[in-house]
């Protein structure tokens, strides 16, 4: 990484083989920049992604900081100035003014490659993004452009390398619908976690209840299932760890381990579904049940096996 907490990508020495192009994660690395001048590959040069470099580091230097305030308040602030000269950054560089929304990546030359991606939507989960901001990204999330009525799509369709059929190009991965929910949700765009998780619901039953790795990003049509990927992995580790995570980003739950607390905010449950229990949900040394209950308008929340009360729960919204 670079001082800026940007990572680089550089010319292997010589001698070795260079990397020529993009590994398949990349989504949509070869697109556009201004005007549809295309983006240089990142051979040679800088090429790092919104939402899936620096939005990473953020996080991790934003729990840096929140550990060093119990282990070691000076270096605490250390890394809070790092981080947040890493949020400044990102918000200064890969801003697209004109499309409302975060560009995918600085490429060779250090312009920014123009596509609009799902990566924005791991911003939102780590708090990069500024409010006005963030909201704009989590309207077009959910807009017919990137949402096919399963998931979210990784590349935008319109966009210069958008295609339903690609691997990493207008798919659908259910991981990433799953980040994308949780920014969403931390957002304050709930609803918007309900309706993926109800789109991830239906599309698992086309697929026997296992999530696969990825599947084709064309809209849902009625009377018509999802399109397999050929060669995805089924079952999938990310896919199927994708559903948990959808339930908290609809249920809105942050467990406090060494508190020995639950913090539930604005629970929400999708269409249908009346109730929802968590079993054996481990708060630091005890274990409890976590019940949901869709009751008119609001989601009640209370613990269950717990009578000597070891572990507290605060609702809000």
């Amino acid at each position: 990484m670079d001082r800026t907490g940007l990572r680089r990508r550089s010319q292997r020495p010589a001698g070795l083989c260079a990397r020529q192009r993009p590994r398949p994660g990349q989504p949509g690395l070869e697109g556009q920049r201004r005007l549809g001048v295309p983006c240089r590959r990142p051979i040679g040069g800088r090429a790092d992604r919104a939402g899936r470099g620096p939005g990473y580091a953020y996080a991790a230097l934003r729990t840096m900081a929140e550990l060093g305030q119990r282990w070691d308040p000076p270096a605490a602030a250390h890394w809070a100035r790092r981080a947040q000269a890493l949020r400044a950054t990102i918000e200064r560089r890969f801003w697209m003014e004109s499309a409302a929304y975060y560009g995918l990546a600085l490429d060779g030359e250090g312009a920014l490659c123009a596509v609009r991606t799902s990566n924005a939507g791991h911003l939102l989960q780590f708090g990069v993004a500024e409010p006005a901001r963030a909201l704009a990204v989590a309207e077009q999330l959910m807009s017919p452009a990137f949402f096919t009525g399963w998931g979210i799509r990784t590349v935008a369709r319109g966009e210069a390398r958008f295609n339903p059929i690609s691997y990493h190009n207008g798919s659908v991965w259910p991981h990433d619908s799953a980040l994308c929910a949780s920014g969403l949700a931390s957002t304050g765009v709930r609803g918007a976690a309900t309706r993926l998780l109800r789109g991830a619901f239906e599309a698992a039953v086309h697929f026997d209840m296992r999530m696969p790795e990825l599947f084709c990003g064309f809209a849902r049509t009625q009377g018509a299932p999802p399109v397999a990927y050929p060669v995805a992995c089924l079952p999938q580790a990310w896919a199927a760890g994708s559903a948990f995570m959808l339930l908290q980003a609809c249920l809105g739950i942050q467990v406090d381990g060494d508190g020995r607390t639950i913090h539930v905010q604005r629970a929400e449950l999708p269409f249908g579904i009346q109730d929802v229990t968590i079993h054996d949900l481990a708060v630091g040394d005890q274990r409890i049940d976590l019940a949901f209950r869709s009751t008119g308008s609001r989601v009640a929340a209370f613990i269950e096996g717990d009578p000597d009360g070891r572990v507290s729960l605060q609702v809000r919204g």
